[in-house]
């Protein structure tokens, strides 16, 4: 079976959720490191109702007057304005530290940010590969197909349509019994041949006898040539075998399992 290796959609969304928390965890060290060389600790502006903030607390990112810095929490007292309601430097005292960073949010606010955006993108990404290529797919020879095609048929739960321009007596014989197990649990088979072979005397009697069983017939003009086999509307085979004639010739059937590919395959049969 011809099946791409791939990563499962959870594995990569906590993939990519570490490699988020990282990549912030190493932005807020050097923002940190950032603070620590500019060599204060606390920051307030010229505006008269300002208030003192650490420097990482995001009113101190939005000051748009001059700044005025303190590397002393008593001098930043000292200065007679009051401390900031969002990070409280006079009443939690932490200074630069990264915990502190950490505590009021920032980094944990961008990591929420990206985590949240790669939740909701990479279903839908993959959702969109599900959608645009096929399931599994591989080819069989004739003997090949007659050991996997029987599994595929006992396992239709809904409907079974054949597609085989010629019949034969003995293929028919062959296949008869799982025809009737089908039916006899409510999936509807249909059998789609060329015109002609309901006129044939030799053939007749076999269609005859497929519809006292509850077999749906088919018929299609004289050139029609298509073949293969759709399950449940999720799986064809398709390819060079007459399916309800085949005896010891050699062929070739392509398995796929693709609801999107089985559609547009009914869709160029005229198949409804």
């Amino acid at each position: 079976m011809f099946v791409k290796k791939q990563f499962s959609e959870s594995n990569i969304i906590i993939v990519g959720l570490l490699v988020t928390i990282i990549i912030t965890l190493i932005i807020s060290v050097l923002e940190m490191e950032r603070y620590k060389i500019s060599g204060y600790s606390y920051v307030t502006s010229t505006s008269k109702n300002s208030r003192i903030h650490y420097p990482w607390c995001k009113w101190a990112k939005k000051i748009r007057s001059e700044e005025v810095c303190f590397t002393d929490i008593n001098e930043a007292k000292n200065s007679g304005k009051e401390e900031c309601k969002i990070c409280q430097p006079y009443t939690k005292n932490l200074q630069n530290s990264l915990t502190a960073y950490l505590l009021k949010f920032y980094a944990i606010r961008q990591t929420l940010t990206i985590a949240i955006s790669l939740l909701v993108t990479i279903p839908i990404t993959f959702s969109r590969r599900k959608k645009s290529k096929p399931v599994s797919e591989k080819v069989y020879r004739e003997n090949e197909f007659w050991r996997e095609f029987p599994n595929d048929l006992m396992n239709a739960k809904i409907e079974v349509i054949i597609v085989s321009p010629f019949i034969s007596e003995k293929r028919i014989n062959l296949l008869m019994r799982d025809f009737e197990k089908l039916i006899n649990r409510g999936v509807v088979v249909r059998i789609i041949v060329r015109n002609e072979i309901r006129y044939q005397s030799n053939k007749k009697k076999i269609i005859d006898n497929m519809k006292s069983m509850g077999i749906m017939g088919f018929y299609r003009i004289r050139k029609f040539h298509y073949k293969g086999a759709i399950i449940d509307r999720k799986i064809t085979w398709f390819g060079t075998m007459n399916i309800l004639s085949h005896i010891d010739g050699k062929e070739c059937m392509e398995r796929i399992e693709d609801p999107i590919f089985v559609k547009q395959l009914l869709d160029k049969m005229d198949i409804k």
